[in-house]
């Protein structure tokens, strides 16, 4: 049976996935736990060309960190798909309702990304009915990675989370941000996910992250 998680038993189960991986992976001021772990993985398993996807990709600073560091570390980005839909969003944080206007941000990420032109490609739909799209850009066996940092609702993590990681390769890499008690919608998604699918789940300083074996 599907556990369900309330404040009296995630809490503890976020800092005990916490507490097992945090002296592996720290993270610096620009490079995310998740980005480390997986370079790791990749050079682990003898994986030199990836194809990536980052959903939620805002100002685009984790985007091009992630080029950066798979490069530096002889890891081929062949091409990293951005879902964004740069349009108002809507979140619930700390049970208040919170509009926020992401438009502006595009041309922030497009600017700061020009750098590494030929290894990304945006589309600009909503992560739900961006799947088809980001599917046409995947070879047949699927993406070698998926960073989710869109949505916060327990709704919209989960959504992205059930339809993003059938596309995810054997042994790739799938996992996301703010995985913490504060986004607590994030937190239970992720539990309840790894709980269906019998995963082990990593984690470090609010990354969690799972291999699909």
């Amino acid at each position: 049976m599907l556990k369900t998680y309330d404040g009296s038993n995630y809490y503890a189960k976020i800092n005990a996935i916490m507490h097992y991986t945090k002296e592996k992976f720290i993270p610096s001021s620009k490079t995310r736990a998740f980005t480390l772990a997986m370079i790791e993985h990749f050079k682990e398993n003898n994986i030199t060309n990836v194809i990536g996807c980052e959903i939620g990709v805002d100002k685009g600073f984790n985007a091009i960190n992630m080029i950066h560091m798979l490069e530096k570390n002889n890891i081929t980005v062949d091409n990293l798909i951005l879902v964004d839909p740069y349009t108002t969003w809507v979140e619930f944080i700390k049970n208040k309702r919170v509009e926020q206007d992401y438009s502006s941000h595009k041309t922030v990420a497009r600017k700061r990304l020009m750098k590494y032109n030929g290894k990304y490609t945006f589309i600009f739909r909503d992560s739900k009915d961006a799947v088809e799209y980001v599917r046409s850009h995947l070879p047949s066996c699927g993406a070698h990675f998926i960073y989710i940092d869109g949505c916060h609702t327990h709704e919209g993590v989960k959504s992205d989370i059930n339809k993003y990681y059938p596309l995810v390769i054997k042994n790739g890499v799938m996992g996301g941000h703010d995985f913490c008690a504060h986004w607590q919608g994030v937190s239970r998604a992720v539990l309840e996910f790894v709980d269906e699918h019998n995963l082990k789940l990593f984690g470090s300083n609010i990354d969690w992250w799972v291999v699909k074996y």
